[in-house]
């Protein structure tokens, strides 16, 4: 993204950080490394969220290098402690190599030395498998999140594998992502997790 896409997203993450008392973290797509690690870094942010870490990707935007590399480097020169929680294989993308998701998720951690892992099904509001949630359980020891398709319906078969999940678009209205937030969703979707948690 151009420069002012990144010190705008720096001076809103900033605004967001003083107004709640949760870790904020944020995401600058389509893997733009560069301006999340700066932006995080510059307003004090906890995370980012990078969509692309080990596995050299195909997308419906081109192909996605693998930004391990790059990243890492970034982080140390920065001095940052901004944590990275990495997706693996995730939505919209497709490994320019095809492997094990838990091989990639190994390598996230250990090579790309991600601190948190995103699973996701193949686009925004597809449930992730359950079962790729504890294949790849098996082979890290860092947490493990869902990142699209928990709803009430699957949220605590979802959680009996993960550690954690991204919630976006059921809480939309009428589930789509375009629209605003639905109080009377996010409110039938903490239920579940209240219960969950017992």
């Amino acid at each position: 993204v151009s420069s002012v896409t990144t010190a705008w997203m720096a001076v809103i993450t900033r605004e967001v950080i003083h107004q709640v008392n949760i870790p904020v973290g944020l995401n600058v797509l389509f893997n733009d490394w560069k301006a999340e690690m700066a932006a995080a870094s510059a307003s004090d942010a906890q995370f980012i969220r990078v969509d692309v870490l080990v596995d050299p990707s195909w997308s419906d935007r081109g192909s996605l290098d693998a930004s391990a590399p790059g990243l890492l480097r970034l982080r140390a020169a920065l001095r940052s402690k901004v944590a990275v929680l990495a997706d693996i294989q995730g939505k919209y993308t497709v490994p320019c190599s095809p492997r094990d998701l838990a091989d990639s998720a190994h390598d996230a951690q250990h090579r790309g030395l991600a601190d948190a892992l995103i699973v996701t099904g193949v686009g925004t509001g597809h449930s992730a498998s359950v079962e790729d949630v504890r294949a790849i359980k098996k082979r890290v020891s860092i947490p493990v999140l869902v990142g699209s398709g928990v709803t009430p319906q699957n949220a605590q078969e979802m959680f009996t594998a993960a550690d954690g999940a991204i919630i976006g678009s059921w809480l939309k209205r009428d589930g789509k992502l375009a629209n605003p937030v639905d109080v009377n969703r996010v409110q039938q979707f903490m239920r579940v997790v209240k219960e969950v948690r017992r």
